[in-house]
């Protein structure tokens, strides 16, 4: 009984270690990210001042619209936008509760899918889920939308506390975050199919009460939300919903989700689906994965760059990549092995793109390490075989993409990440230089113009608080 005592007291502080071993490396993960953030220098997009001008008008009392007495929902971030309208309700800008409200819900997300990845995880393995977040840390597209002003980060950590809810078998929990994250944007609708899908299926043989009661009470608050539209605006659903979907090429679609998925989840998809899809948990998650894809590709994805409307998958496709390497270390050492290199190769495709120099490197390498190392019985082949591959892959990565003179430690520091991060910013700046020169021009107008026609509505409505005619037709039902 003592012996058994001290193997167990031995076995209890090597999960403790490994505990606070993870949760060192992911508060390492967390100050990284806001160290990066906090150097960047990122405008707040267009569109974000549209949910403020809504914010504003629903303050000072003319209603939850963008021009006084027209009532169009020109917004598909109702939940955000109100809670921007309480924080200037308390006094607070609306640019800085948009930075606030977003950086903090990124740190929600990275600590979810920490705790996502965990959950697939032996007690022994659990510093394996710090993967997790430094994948979803290292897409640029991450940190963008954390400074954009926009419900982005937010809506995501909605969809991760509801899939962990899930995973944790939090029914009650799951429903209030699904009609949180519904109110945030409609498209949680395809995640609250998912979950409840495989929630009916594992109760409905047992008790069915307990099977229709969540649905059921979801379906209540999305029906009491559909009234609300339709009595204040007329319509079930957002007005961008009919200015945006339709008329564009499926081409648009299949470019924007193979732009995400190029940058490491496609990869990660190999360790998801290869373990995760046998465990009941996991199912849904990669359900919804799949779902919003080929939403994505139906309304042909977004203008913006940083893939906005799939960044909200990626810390599932984290999660479940690495709940996957976790299995297959369990079951077959080889091939969890491979799928370690799988995983690290995905990160090293958001930094460098997946068939940048560094990255087919790197992959190249660790698969003939892998294929020659485990399977091969002759320790000449890997000692001959390593050193030409690396070789090889070394001219491809200076034939493709030469260094001109410049250190291998510049190259390093200026990654496809990076220039995609400048892009996005220069982007937006001009934007914002755009926008400052049309409104110097509207507050030197001689005589002030009474209503302005213009294509990018959100600065310069915010800020001029004139009437605006939006050509686009996101806030006008006749455009």
């Amino acid at each position: 009984d003592q012996m058994s005592d001290s193997v167990e007291t031995k076995a209890t502080r090597s999960r403790r270690k490994s505990s606070v071993f993870a949760w060192g490396l992911l508060s390492i993960v967390i100050v990284g990210f806001l160290i990066e953030i906090g150097h960047s220098h990122v405008a707040q997009v267009d569109d974000s001042f549209i949910s403020y001008r809504y914010a504003r008008n629903l303050v000072d009392g003319k209603g939850l619209v963008f021009n006084e007495s027209e009532r169009v929902e020109g917004i598909t971030n109702l939940g955000w936008t109100l809670l921007i309208a309480a924080s200037m309700a308390l006094g607070i800008a609306p640019e800085t509760t948009g930075i606030i409200l977003g950086v903090a819900s990124s740190v929600v997300v990275l600590l979810l899918t920490f705790l996502l990845a965990r959950e697939g995880l032996d007690q022994r393995r659990h510093s394996l889920a710090v993967a997790a977040p430094i994948l979803v840390v290292a897409s640029v597209s991450f940190a963008h939308w954390s400074l954009s002003g926009m419900e982005t980060t937010f809506f995501t950590a909605l969809v991760c506390a509801a899939c962990y809810a899930q995973v944790r078998a939090r029914p009650a929990l799951m429903t209030a975050l699904l009609s949180a994250a519904t109110l945030t944007r409609p498209d949680a609708g395809l995640l609250a199919a998912s979950l409840y899908l495989f929630h009916l299926i594992q109760h409905w043989r047992h008790d069915r009460r307990q099977a229709l009661l969540w649905p059921a009470t979801y379906a209540a608050a999305i029906a009491a939300l559909t009234v609300f539209r339709l009595v204040y605006y007329g319509d079930p659903v957002p007005n961008t919903f009919y200015a945006k979907v339709g008329g564009i090429p499926l081409a648009f679609g299949v470019r924007y989700a193979w732009g995400f998925y190029s940058l490491g989840p496609i990869f990660l998809m190999i360790p998801a689906l290869l373990w995760s899809v046998r465990d009941k948990r996991a199912r849904p998650l990669l359900l919804y994965i799949c779902l919003t894809t080929f939403y994505i590709l139906y309304v042909r994805g977004d203008i913006y760059r940083g893939h906005r409307f799939l960044l909200h998958i990626l810390p599932l496709v984290a999660a479940t990549g690495v709940w996957g390497l976790g299995r297959s270390l369990e079951v077959r050492p080889h091939l969890g092995v491979a799928m370690l290199f799988i995983v690290i190769f995905s990160a090293l495709a958001a930094v460098y793109g997946p068939f940048g120099p560094v990255s087919c490197l790197f992959f190249g390498a660790a698969l003939v390490i892998w294929l020659v190392g485990f399977e091969s019985r002759k320790p000449l082949m890997p000692a001959l075989g390593i050193p030409i591959l690396l070789a090889a892959f070394i001219g491809y990565a200076f034939a493709v993409n030469p260094f001109h003179g410049e250190s291998i430690e510049r190259q390093l520091r200026k990654t496809p990440r990076s220039d995609r991060n400048d892009a996005a910013v220069k982007w937006n700046q001009f934007n914002l230089d755009v926008a400052r020169r049309q409104l110097r021009r509207i507050a030197q107008a001689e005589p002030p113009p009474r209503l302005i026609a213009i294509i990018a509505i959100g600065r310069i409505g915010y800020y001029s608080n004139l009437p605006l005619l939006d050509l686009v037709g996101l806030t006008n039902k006749e455009v």
